[in-house]
């Protein structure tokens, strides 16, 4: 940087630029330019960067790791998410003056560093003694300040694009086609990713004994969750599944099975499966449950044989005596003559009209 006294007005443009700091490098140009033939332009770098953050409506500070602040400074809406989502992943594992191990490493005890976080953070009463509150008034104060943030935080949730968010997540098929797969190419890379907390992945991860105590944990709380879900809400989520699958796994069988437990419950499960019957259901077997295949279909568009089914026939008072993966589409015994001819009307009606099953 040049003496202050020797500074022409293109180097306190600059300087201004510089300290506004992340301008996109297409705006920051035409700023440039726009700031030189400006002859009103302030004489100090101070003015001009007050200036800067009126052209930009930059009125009031913004933490980097916020999509709003990279937004003012010229980037794209996806250009945006990516460089908060890099600022926060970048900040993970640094020690902040809010977190109290960094007071610890300056040298205090664990007691006046965790005194001394909080102290800086207004949603703790800490914050609001050192202003002079009293504590009862203190503990008030961080209450509404909490209060406060969680409203703005819903706010923002609210108006977020979720399209942006999906697009940065593996789990979801957005993420792959964003990042140069074709369609079935981005479904291929999906199931993958998803099958990476398999039983078989876990054991190899953790060991026989902890991967399957893992494993159980994830798939009851996995359970649990889709329990809470009404059956409506259940079978939009099959539907979607659906169509996220249908136009690659060509090699899938649409199936009917009679399942028996190990406490000789009786059930009727349909299913879309790319393995074998057996295969698919090996722990099941392993565990003692007896499975009788009753049909099995390759020729059609398994999955949306399955949806019309589930949709026509689903009982929603029905639930087997033990829940597992795939028992919201189960039936009861009695029901097993109904689904037979279901499967083979709705068969007879593809073999004459099959356009309308496309």
């Amino acid at each position: 940087m040049k003496h202050k006294r020797n500074r022409t007005k293109h180097d306190k443009i600059i300087d201004a630029l510089e300290k506004v700091n992340n301008i996109e490098k297409h705006l920051y140009e035409s700023l440039l330019k726009t700031l030189e033939d400006d002859n009103t332009l302030p004489d100090n770098v101070t003015g001009i960067v007050i200036k800067i953050r009126g052209i930009l409506n930059i009125y009031k500070s913004i933490n980097a790791n916020c999509i709003e602040y990279w937004k003012l400074r010229g980037w794209s809406d996806i250009d945006s998410y990516k460089m908060a989502y890099k600022q926060r992943t970048t900040l993970k594992g640094k020690k902040s003056p809010f977190n109290y191990k960094f007071w610890i490493d300056k040298g205090m005890d664990e007691s006046d560093a965790i005194i001394k976080a909080n102290s800086i953070r207004p949603i703790c009463k800490e914050y609001w003694i050192e202003k002079g509150l009293s504590e009862l008034d203190a503990m008030h104060k961080a209450q509404q300040v909490k209060e406060s943030n969680n409203k703005k935080g819903a706010m923002a949730s609210s108006t977020q694009d979720v399209r942006l968010k999906r697009i940065f997540s593996k789990r979801c098929l957005e993420y792959w086609i964003h990042n140069g797969y074709e369609y079935d190419e981005a479904v291929l890379k999906l199931g993958e990713h998803q099958r990476t907390f398999s039983l078989d992945l876990c054991v190899k991860k953790y060991g026989h004994n902890d991967g399957n105590i893992r494993w159980k944990d994830r798939q009851e709380k996995w359970l649990n969750t889709l329990s809470e879900k009404s059956n409506i809400e259940i079978l939009i989520i099959n539907h979607k599944k659906s169509r996220a699958h249908k136009k690659t796994f060509q090699n899938n069988k649409f199936y009917v099975i009679e399942m028996i437990d190990q406490y000789n419950n009786y059930y009727i499960k349909v299913g879309v499966t790319c393995k074998q019957i057996f295969s698919r259901y090996s722990k099941h077997i392993s565990d003692g449950w007896k499975i009788s295949i009753l049909k099995l279909i390759d020729n059609i568009d398994c999955y949306k044989l399955e949806q019309r089914l589930l949709l026509d026939l689903h009982n929603k008072d029905f639930l087997p005596v033990k829940k597992f993966d795939g028992y919201t589409e189960c039936f009861p015994i009695d029901m097993k003559l109904i689904i037979l001819n279901y499967v083979d009307e709705y068969i007879n009606e593809f073999e004459l009209h099959p356009k309308r099953y496309i």
